[in-house]
């Protein structure tokens, strides 16, 4: 309960004589107002219902009619920008009109007979629509796309995307979805692309509202689009953004950019794998070359492509020209471009690493289920690989070259995707029954510490989507 007295000390001064001051002290207890039902922390979304139905008592004698109610938000200490939002007790607004951020909110009470006003105050977390974690997955070969914004805010949305665009999904066959932040900028991305395997290739969205600009087929303008959707390779801040399919990479100038609000796309590089790609940190991104299998380089503004040339060190742990294997999965791991790569003779699995060009490692993975695996993934600042096989999840030490720690996941299903959070603290994880069937698919997310034991389950929502097929971070 809220309870907020005040007290008036009325001083009356009674004439006296002028050797003697005497005076009456008089304290009268006013007709407080108690408010309740006023939470500390509201959580909203932009441009959705917002609704608080307080509760409001005067502690002497009820005369409601003597109140005045008034509810307003300000940001940070800007009280001379505050927003009016209601002036009713109760707050029911149909739509709530306030730009993304953290706000105070601030419900007033005034006795109009005595001018006395009672305040609470409450955090206000606004949030865009497409604030939070977006999942894609493959509902009955349809692209849903949803967003998860934490199970006890109850805000979370799984159909978002249809939501903002007439019902109709983004696409069908999902492949990925990813955020493009506007040209030399970052914060929150100008356009979200989501990629299917389909005719139109999928779409480019409104970053800001979800809402669909344009097919993905339709933003080709410089080479002919390709047949077929496939693998997100990234973006550096420049240009490099990347779209794999016929076996060849297709780059583009990122939308907002001096060359027009749409995407440009200006170059194509056949023999490619999209199963490995790596942000190096002076620029462009390591590829691996399935053909020669060994390792080539794009430089940041995605119009060429250099093969790794041949060194003479026979103490090189691998010859980066022709590995001799085909890869799995590749990523940046800190300063490393690093990857999952299997002998196909022997179905014997290595982690291959380079460093500033440079062979770096190669060690024989040593581990439970390793050679059946289909999901990988490594944390981003240590060399820790999280691989899974039916519902278990194993966190193997690169460095220790073995297995630490084995999470297992609810029975029955198998990890069909995995991702870890940019900051290393959280892995997002979606399980499903081998299917693409509707409500088939779960994501959990999961506690992770520093070294790759996952410590349990964050939030988790259960049975809401189809066959998950990637993750993007959106707060």
């Amino acid at each position: 309960m809220k309870k907020i007295i005040f007290y008036i000390a009325v001083i009356i001064l009674v004439t006296a004589s002028c050797t003697e001051d005497k005076g009456t002290y008089d304290y009268v207890e006013l007709n407080n107002v108690l408010i309740n039902g006023v939470e500390e922390q509201y959580v909203a979304l932009r441009e959705a219902p917002f609704s608080i139905t307080p509760t409001v008592e005067q502690e002497k004698v009820p005369n409601e009619s003597v109140l005045e109610y008034l509810w307003y938000s300000y940001a940070g200490s800007q009280l001379d920008s505050a927003d009016t939002l209601a002036i009713t007790k109760n707050l029911d607004l149909e739509s709530l009109m306030l730009d993304p951020k953290v706000y105070k909110l601030v419900f007033r009470v005034t006795d109009t007979s005595t001018g006395i006003y009672y305040d609470t105050r409450s955090d206000l977390i606004v949030k865009g629509f497409p604030d939070g974690l977006q999942v894609l997955s493959n509902n009955a070969s349809k692209a849903q796309v949803s967003i998860l914004r934490g199970v006890e805010e109850g805000m979370s949305d799984y159909e978002a995307y249809k939501l903002k665009n007439n019902n109709e999904p983004a696409g069908t066959n999902p492949v990925c979805i990813i955020g493009i932040n506007e040209y030399m900028r970052g914060g929150k991305p100008y356009r979200i692309a989501i990629y299917c395997n389909d005719e139109n290739l999928g779409v480019y969205t409104v970053g800001s509202t979800l809402e669909k600009t344009i097919n993905v087929f339709d933003a080709f303008q410089r080479v002919p689009a390709p047949n077929m959707g496939g693998n997100y390779l990234g973006h550096n801040g420049t240009t490099a953004t990347g779209l794999f399919g016929d076996n060849m990479l297709y780059t583009t100038f990122q939308p907002g950019g001096p060359f027009g609000d749409e995407c440009a796309f200006n170059y194509s590089f056949s023999d490619v794998s999209p199963n490995f790609n790596s942000l190096v940190p002076y620029g462009g991104f390591v590829l691996f070359n399935p053909v020669t299998t060994g390792f080539a380089e794009i430089d940041s503004w995605g119009s060429r492509v250099t093969a790794y040339p041949p060194i003479d060190d026979e103490e090189a742990p691998f010859d980066r020209t022709n590995t001799g294997l085909n890869v799995i999965y590749g990523k940046r791991v800190g300063d490393y471009a690093m990857g999952v790569f299997e002998d196909e003779a022997t179905n014997q699995r290595y982690i291959l690493a380079l460093l500033n060009k440079e062979a770096a490692f190669k060690k024989e993975i040593v581990g439970d289920n390793i050679q059946n695996a289909t999901v990988f993934e490594f944390l981003n600042g240590k060399q820790v690989l999280l691989y899974a096989y039916g519902n278990k999840i194993y966190t193997y030490d690169v460095v220790a070259n073995k297995v630490l720690y084995t999470y297992e996941g609810p029975a029955g299903l198998s990890v069909d995707c995995m991702e870890i959070a940019n900051d290393d603290k959280k892995l997002f994880v979606g399980f499903g029954d081998g299917t693409n069937a509707t409500n088939s698919g779960s994501v959990h997310i999961l506690n992770i510490d520093l070294d790759g034991e996952i410590l349990g389950v964050h939030e988790a929502y259960d049975n809401k989507f189809g066959k998950v097929v990637d993750f993007f971070e959106n707060y």
